[in-house]
C-alpha cells in the first residue's frame, strides 16, 4: 500500500502520472496503486492546469501534486513525466498514464523481476478495456502485440537508468515511447513482467482518432530524423503473423482493425507530408523567395 513518506526511508517505486482533465479516469488509476502490496510507493501527479478536480482528486488520494501550464494543443506529455522524474525519490519509476489501471501484485513483481534478473526496464502488456466495434478492434490488435519487441515501449524503469539516458526526449511530438524504450535497450537488458495493466480506452471514435493521428504525423519529423523508425513497422507485421490464430478466430475485428490501421498509416503519411510542404515554405519565406503553400 501506499507509504507515508517518511524522512527515513526512500520508496521503492515512483509512481509519475501526467494528467489534463483526467478526473473521469484518475480515481481508478490511484485506487489501483495504493491496492499494492508488498512495495513501498510515492505517487506524483504532474497537472497540465486541470479545470476538472483532477488535482484536488490527486491530493485526495494521497498522491504529491505538481503543475506546469496547460497546453495550446495536445502533444505527448514528456515534459510532464521528465518533471515528475525530477522529484521522485523512488529506486524504481513507473510512467503511468491516468487512464490505466493497475493490477493487483503488478508493482511488486517488477521490483523483484528487475532485482532478480537484473533488468534496467520492464515492458508492462497492456490489456485494452474497451466497448463498441472499434474499440474491440483495437483491442484485438494491442494483443498481437503482446510480447512484440519494439512495439510495446518499457515504462517501468530503473531511476538512475531513466536519469542516464537522459530521460524523455522533450522535442519529440510522437513516438517518444520508442525512442526512450530505444536507450533502455542500449542500457541493459529490458525484460517484461506477465502481469498486465488494464488500459480503458472505451469507445473509439475512429474520425476523431485519425485526426490525433493526423496531428502525430505533422509532429513526426524530429522523431524520423533520429532514425528509430526502422524495426517498428517490421515488428508489427512479425507480431500479425505470430498471433494469426488469435486473428483467425475473430475474422471481423481483424479486418477491422487492419483497416484502421490502413487509415491510421494514410493520416500519419498525410501529416507527415503536410508538415514537409509547410517546413518547406517557411525556409521559401525566410529565403525570401515562394515556396510551396501547406
Amino acid at each position: 500500500m501506499v507509504s507515508s513518506l517518511s524522512k527515513t526511508r526512500m520508496p521503492t517505486v515512483s509512481v509519475i502520472t501526467p494528467t489534463l482533465d483526467c478526473a473521469e479516469h484518475l480515481a481508478r488509476c490511484l485506487a489501483s496503486v495504493c491496492a499494492q502490496e508488498g512495495v513501498e510507493t510515492e505517487i506524483i501527479v504532474v497537472d497540465e492546469s486541470s479545470t476538472d478536480g483532477t488535482p484536488e482528486l490527486a491530493k485526495a488520494a494521497g498522491a504529491r501534486v505538481l503543475r506546469r501550464p496547460r497546453p495550446r494543443v495536445y502533444t505527448p506529455p514528456t515534459a510532464a513525466r521528465n518533471l515528475g522524474a525530477r522529484h521522485a525519490r523512488g529506486e524504481y519509476l513507473l510512467h503511468l498514464d491516468a487512464d490505466m489501471e493497475l493490477s493487483p501484485g503488478l508493482l511488486a513483481a517488477c521490483v523483484e523481476r528487475c532485482s532478480s534478473e537484473g533488468h534496467v526496464a520492464l515492458v508492462l502488456h497492456e490489456v485494452d478495456v474497451v466497448f463498441g466495434f472499434w474499440g474491440e478492434c483495437k483491442a484485438l490488435e494491442r494483443r498481437c502485440y503482446n510480447g512484440a519487441d519494439w512495439v510495446e515501449g518499457a515504462r517501468f524503469v530503473r531511476a538512475e537508468v531513466f536519469r542516464a539516458v537522459g530521460g524523455y526526449d522533450e522535442s519529440l511530438g510522437s513516438g517518444e515511447d520508442w525512442d526512450v524504450h530505444r536507450r533502455y535497450v542500449r542500457a541493459g537488458s529490458v525484460g517484461d513482467v506477465a502481469k498486465p495493466v488494464f488500459h480503458h480506452v472505451g469507445q473509439l471514435r475512429p474520425v476523431s482518432h485519425l485526426r490525433k493521428k493526423f496531428a502525430y504525423g505533422r509532429s513526426a519529423t524530429r522523431f524520423l530524423q533520429k532514425r528509430e523508425t526502422a524495426p517498428i513497422p517490421a515488428a508489427m507485421l512479425r507480431s500479425y503473423w505470430r498471433s494469426r490464430a488469435l486473428v483467425r478466430a475473430q475474422p471481423l475485428h481483424a479486418a477491422g482493425f487492419l483497416l484502421l490501421r490502413g487509415a491510421e498509416t494514410a493520416a500519419m503519411l498525410a501529416g507527415i507530408g503536410v508538415e514537409a510542404l509547410a517546413a518547406a515554405a517557411r525556409r521559401a519565406h525566410a529565403a525570401g523567395c515562394p515556396g510551396p503553400r501547406p
